[in-house]
């Protein structure tokens, strides 16, 4: 018996397409390790590049479709308090 732990996405702007580039990313690292050849780094370094861009993207349409349905001031501290900003209160 294996005991597993189930994770869940806590972000929403994670999909299946990032977590696939993610998983690619991881790939080409265990491949380097193995066997630590030039092409082997070129290919991790090119899957690394691939996937933090992919990251980047995602994380900015996520969030400008969360801001652009902000129409005031209120509407969009309430968003900025959704995806967890901190209050000032300490």
């Amino acid at each position: 018996m294996k005991c597993v732990r189930i994770k869940q996405r806590t972000d929403d702007w994670i999909d299946s397409d990032v977590l696939q580039c993610i998983k690619d990313c991881d790939a080409a690292f265990y491949t380097y390790k193995r066997n630590e050849t030039e092409d082997n780094l070129l290919a991790f370094r090119e899957s690394r590049n691939k996937a933090q861009s992919y990251i980047f993207k995602a994380k900015k349409s996520y969030f400008i479709s969360i801001f652009s349905n902000c129409s005031n001031s209120k509407s969009l501290w309430s968003s900025l308090k959704q995806l967890g900003l901190p209050s000032k209160k300490g």
